[in-house]
């Protein structure tokens, strides 16, 4: 037999294959889509958001500042490579605005920035994708014990 005629070998499906990185991409995009269509509507100013800022005691200004930081974040988190930096700071912005509703007495808003945090958790925690080492390289020893652990 030539080598073209062999049966391919089966193998495990790669990282980018996997259910749980399907998984992890759906919920980056998620939370891209949200975070750049609510920069892009704070940027243009809807009468919602200045409402929503200005009745909590914050500057307008303050309104296109989270915006463009919505926006950065958003890009990061679509990008694998930053996806974890965009997930953190959109988690800090989120962290502000249960923070801000609830200071506010606006526990019922509360709901989705609580919701937009445990789409970050996931991205930390469960959907994680696993440490790769380099030969050579130092090995963080919790992290490839717990890999070890899953195995």
């Amino acid at each position: 037999m030539s080598p073209d005629t062999n049966p391919p070998e089966e193998s495990e499906p790669t990282p980018a294959e996997s259910p749980r990185a399907m998984v992890r991409s759906l919920v980056a995009t998620a939370l891209g889509v949200v975070f750049l269509g609510a920069g892009i509507s704070k940027q243009i100013a809807r009468d919602f958001w200045i409402e929503t800022f200005t009745g909590a005691g914050l500057p307008p200004w303050f309104l296109h500042v989270i915006g463009l930081v919505e926006m950065v974040a958003a890009v990061l988190v679509l990008i694998p490579v930053t996806r974890l930096l965009g997930a953190a700071i959109i988690g800090l912005v989120m962290i502000g605005a249960v923070c801000t509703h609830l200071v506010e007495g606006q526990f019922l808003a509360t709901l989705i920035p609580l919701a937009m945090l445990v789409l970050v958790a996931l991205l930390y925690g469960p959907l994680r994708p696993p440490v790769r080492h380099e030969p050579g390289a130092p090995v963080d020893q919790d992290r490839a014990g717990q890999a070890a652990q899953r195995a």
